[in-house]
């Protein structure tokens, strides 16, 4: 019975949350996916969308105006969700370019994100829509050849990602170069653990490559640098946290899963368990598969400022500082580097740990009776109660 009582009070929650996220359009973490996480629904090919994006012009320089029109393409075809932003077409392309000029009406929003505002734009309800049109307005930089990307929804279960219209730059563009990942990665060396470097190890009794998973982590002048892997493709991720509770910490994640390889840094909060930033200061990237196993090195400065909830304010993550370390695991959205929520409870380290010290750590799986942070993260631990319950 207790567990059917669970079962319900998650249905409940669950439905409540993508209901607000759904008729309001997408919310403030989605910045940079643009990914609806539609349960298990999986995204339509982006060259199957039957709606568009059109710019009235098909060239820019800094301070350009455009109008854009995004519309069905087959007669009496309707969408009832977008998302819109744009991007470099090479270079970085996480980086958020632009903003919409006067497009909070009765059918569209705007969102603040990342430091800059109204540079994203969605649906304002879940009315059905033909055609909305738009104002955009590139700033004083020239970021090369840039690109709109939509998200377009159906319904619930009918969605397109990666829609996109491309604009040509006029003049020469700013330098905006994204750290390459290599896919030749560096075995680990285990056995420096405790005196050339730090590693937390899991489980206890592990002792490198026959461990379940596994961090390493060295301190050099103003930067660390990084070894882990995971135990599946998918994504392997590292926290920090200032408690043993999930939220409001910064996360570091690398996927694989097909061709798609990837890093990324996030922050989790009530609402998403990894809501994706901008990465930049993160170098010498390595992430390989090997053995059905994902690897992944890079180097991270010492400080870094993350976003906070709502992208409004910035905490400095000081890594000089003792964290406690958490390791996550789990899979990607097919074709997508978009993580899903972990498949297991993470192992969190027993104390919180000096990253400076070379020494061997330990940890254990959160326990199930574990207060979380947040209705999203409680969501979860409920369902996966009900499911050991069962």
């Amino acid at each position: 019975m207790e567990g059917r009582y669970v079962l319900c009070l998650f249905v409940v929650l669950f439905h409540i949350h993508c209901a607000q996220c759904y008729s309001s359009g997408a919310p403030w973490y989605t910045c940079i996916t643009m990914f609806p996480v539609h349960n298990d629904v999986q995204q339509q090919p982006a060259l199957s969308s039957p709606f568009q994006v059109i710019a009235d012009q098909t060239s820019y320089f800094p301070g350009t105006i455009l109008q854009l029109k995004i519309n069905s393409t087959m007669s009496g075809r309707t969408f009832k969700g977008f998302q819109m932003r744009a991007r470099p077409v090479n270079g970085d392309t996480e980086q958020v370019v632009g903003q919409f000029v006067n497009a909070s009406t009765n059918v569209s929003r705007t969102l603040d994100c990342l430091g800059d505002v109204q540079n994203v734009v969605t649906n304002r309800d879940a009315t059905s829509k033909e055609e909305v049109t738009l104002t955009w307005m590139m700033s004083e930089s020239n970021f090369g050849n840039i690109e709109f990307v939509v998200t377009f929804v159906e319904d619930f279960n009918t969605f397109w990602t990666e829609v996109t219209t491309q604009i040509t730059v006029i003049g020469v563009a700013d330098e905006l170069n994204a750290e390459i990942v290599s896919t030749e990665f560096n075995d680990i060396n285990w056995d420096s653990c405790g005196s050339g470097k730090g590693c937390f190890l899991y489980p206890r009794l592990c002792s490198g490559s026959n461990c379940y998973t596994g961090l390493t982590y060295q301190i050099t002048n103003e930067s660390l640098r990084f070894e882990m892997f995971g135990p599946q493709l998918g994504y392997i991720a590292v926290g920090f946290s200032e408690d043993k509770l999930l939220g409001y910490d910064e996360m570091i994640s690398c996927t694989g899963d097909g061709d798609i390889l990837s890093i990324q840094r996030g922050y989790s909060t009530d609402d998403a368990f990894f809501e994706r930033q901008y990465k930049n200061g993160i170098t010498n990237i390595q992430v390989s598969i090997q053995d059905d196993k994902l690897y992944c090195s890079f180097t991270r400065p010492v400080s870094m400022n993350i976003f906070n909830e709502g992208h409004t304010t910035q905490t400095m993550v000081d890594l000089t500082q003792s964290y406690y370390i958490m390791l996550a695991w789990g899979d990607v959205f097919d074709g997508t580097d978009v993580l899903r929520q972990y498949k297991e409870l993470p192992p969190i380290t027993d104390e919180m740990v000096d990253l400076s010290a070379r020494e061997i750590v330990r940890g254990s799986s959160m326990p199930w009776e574990t207060k979380i942070h947040g209705t999203y993260n409680t969501r979860n631990m409920l369902s996966d109660i009900n499911m050991r319950n069962q």
